[in-house]
């Protein structure tokens, strides 16, 4: 079971920021497929965690921009908590999950699932008489 942090749900996920960062990121993803692929057979899983803007010590130091910008593209409106991750880090480790490797499991309040739609269907929702 390999487990990534990507601190932010747009690496590894999206396109984002740094060009060096967000690379390494998408090589993991890579890796970790590889990784099902030839360690299945052996009964090793492998899967990659994406957690979304969760309150942590490094981020409280981030700018308001930018956990603004965060919670208006985040169809759940909050941040997490380290309770919504710690679920995602024991259930791929139990039996439970004994038929999951080579997945991508994001925990960002649905961030990542728009790919910039979001701010689209605010607008227009915005504009329309119900």
């Amino acid at each position: 079971m390999c487990a990534m942090d990507s601190h932010h749900p747009h690496n590894a996920l999206t396109a984002h920021y740094p060009v060096a960062y967000n690379t390494s990121k998408w090589a993991l993803r890579g890796l970790s497929r590889t990784a099902a692929m030839e360690l299945g057979p052996r009964g090793i899983r492998v899967n990659t965690q994406h957690p979304g803007f969760v309150e942590t010590e490094m981020t409280a130091t981030a700018p308001p921009a930018f956990r603004d910008t965060t919670l208006r593209y985040t169809p759940l409106g909050r941040t997490g908590t380290v309770d919504d991750i710690t679920p995602l880090v024991t259930f791929p480790l139990s039996d439970e999950s004994s038929f999951i490797t080579g997945a991508d499991i994001p925990v960002d309040g649905g961030y990542t699932t728009h790919g910039g739609a979001k701010a689209v269907s605010d607008a227009l929702r915005q504009n329309r008489t119900i």
